[in-house]
């Protein structure tokens, strides 16, 4: 998420959120940078909005060599993070590619399919 927005999205009711993130991505670096918020705080910002305070459990959802899906209930709504390697910017699962160099968004064997287990989940 770009650091421009995150005010905007601190406010508001619960908003279930489920994101895709890949430690390998150039565009939108995990980690962050000036522009970018990292993964973490955008985690941390979502789960804060809808009411997690810290004490709350988590549940792996997914495991691989490649993506771990974690999933925190909230009591206004759920939050998961699934964080990938070795991708680009990319979408696994579906049609779209993503931004990539040549051969950076080829699915890898344990890859989640993003698209699927968002219908699964939602």
């Amino acid at each position: 998420m770009g650091r421009l927005y995150k005010g905007g999205c601190e406010e508001g009711g619960a908003v279930s959120v489920m994101s895709f993130h890949s430690r390998g991505d150039k565009t939108v670096p995990y980690d962050g940078n000036l522009e970018w918020m990292s993964q973490e705080e955008a985690t941390e910002l979502w789960k804060a909005r809808n009411g997690c305070t810290g004490n709350e459990t988590s549940t792996v959802t997914y495991q691989s060599d490649t993506t771990t899906c974690t999933r925190y209930e909230c009591p206004g709504a759920p939050v998961e993070d699934c964080t990938l390697t070795g991708l680009d910017h990319c979408w696994v699962g579906g049609r779209s590619g993503g931004f990539e160099t040549p051969g950076s968004c080829v699915k890898q064997e344990g890859d989640i399919d993003a698209t699927k287990h968002m219908f699964e989940t939602w």
